[in-house]
């Protein structure tokens, strides 16, 4: 699927959650003013935030299908994330001030509500409505690579329980008169709040940016590595600019003997089966190798053997030796994690041109993108 269908496939998905929140937010305002109850107003003002939260996501995936320019060579994708982020903002400042007038209201003197037929049939639609949005457009988010709509059918799954809370506080009311209707403004207050807490987060990974999902990134990977004349995958970068546009690098070993020509062809192809899959390649760096042989081997199983040891280093890759065996040099990955791994290249180095006394040892640091 390429991104302006996966666009309108968005859109689509995201035009049943405008429609439905309306109308349930329509339904529970009324019903709510007319009985006095906070809880089912607040419910409504949930519905309508959801409704506004996949208009936005309509409209990040109408700019998303802007044309590239010259001020944004990668296109405006991440107006999916700006936008999720900003209606995050408002949905947190919902919830907060629902919780402290529920609390104030605790405090107060105020009449409650009374619980009709209606009450029941609109909850109970709504949450029946939630449960079937819910399914609806996680299904729909994964199929299409779309984490804003993954992340609107879990908050409608949540809503669900909401609407079956405040049927249970209709219930309450009835059989035992419990008035918890504030309470019940807390609870969802509460829920608001882990939502837009929960939007901030992915949305702040997104934009400063992430590892690419490992499923895909291992299948590129996995397609490079497949590749005739490639004998290692050093390095691959991906940068998400929005779901659907992925923008990416990558450094691979071939054999250090081969013609310019052969380099060119592997790049090409890589560059063709990266777009099929929905990767733009804007390089491929090339190391070589050596020709394998046995005295080539066994140096190299030295220096891995000696690099097994060292708990920030993850591993090594790109050996060369010069043809004279007085020159050699490789790379390794360092553990991002690890606050030693720094020095650990230093006594590697200081390992290796003692078991190699002979020879200038060059140790070259690779992003750990892999």
């Amino acid at each position: 699927m390429d991104s302006r269908e996966r666009n309108r496939a968005v859109i689509r998905y995201s035009s049943v959650g405008v429609a439905i929140n309306i109308v349930l937010c329509v339904g529970k305002l009324i019903v709510g003013l007319s009985i006095g109850s906070t809880a089912i107003q607040l419910d409504g003002i949930n519905s309508l935030a959801d409704s506004v939260a996949s208009f936005f996501i309509i409209l990040s995936a109408f700019l998303a299908m802007k044309r590239a320019d010259k001020v944004h060579p990668f296109g405006y994708g991440r107006f999916e994330y700006l936008f999720s982020l900003l209606f995050a903002m408002f949905i947190i400042y919902i919830g907060g001030k629902a919780i402290v007038e529920a609390v104030m209201g605790l405090f107060n003197d105020s009449p409650s509500p009374v619980y009709g037929t209606w009450s029941i049939v609109v909850m109970s639609a709504s949450m029946v409505a939630k449960i079937s949005y819910g399914f609806y457009a996680k299904k729909g988010g994964r199929k299409i690579n779309c984490p804003s709509l993954v992340l609107t059918g879990a908050d409608s799954l949540a809503d669900a329980f909401t609407a079956l809370a405040i049927l249970v506080g209709i219930v309450a009311d009835k059989l035992f008169g419990w008035d918890i209707d504030e309470y019940l403004c807390i609870f969802i207050g509460i829920m608001i709040l882990k939502t837009g807490f929960g939007m901030i987060g992915e949305c702040l990974n997104k934009i400063l940016g992430t590892r690419v999902d490992p499923e895909f990134r291992n299948k590129i990977r996995q397609m490079i590595i497949m590749e005739d004349g490639v004998l290692n995958v050093s390095n691959l970068m991906i940068h998400d600019y929005g779901e659907g546009t992925k923008i990416g690098s990558v450094d691979i070993e071939v054999d250090g003997n081969l013609r310019a020509n052969e380099i060119c062809r592997i790049s090409t192809e890589l560059k063709g089966l990266a777009r099929k899959e929905g990767l733009i390649l804007t390089s491929v760096g090339i190391s070589g190798s050596n020709d394998s042989s046995a005295e080539t081997d066994a140096i190299w199983a030295q220096i891995m053997e000696t690099v097994t040891r060292y708990k920030g280093i993850l591993r090594a890759h790109s050996f060369m030796i010069d043809p004279d065996g007085k020159q050699m040099s490789f790379y390794i990955v360092e553990d991002y994690g690890d606050k030693d791994a720094e020095n650990e290249k230093e006594l590697l180095q200081q390992e290796l041109r003692q078991k190699f006394p002979s020879m200038d040892i060059k140790v070259h640091s690779s992003i750990n993108a892999l």
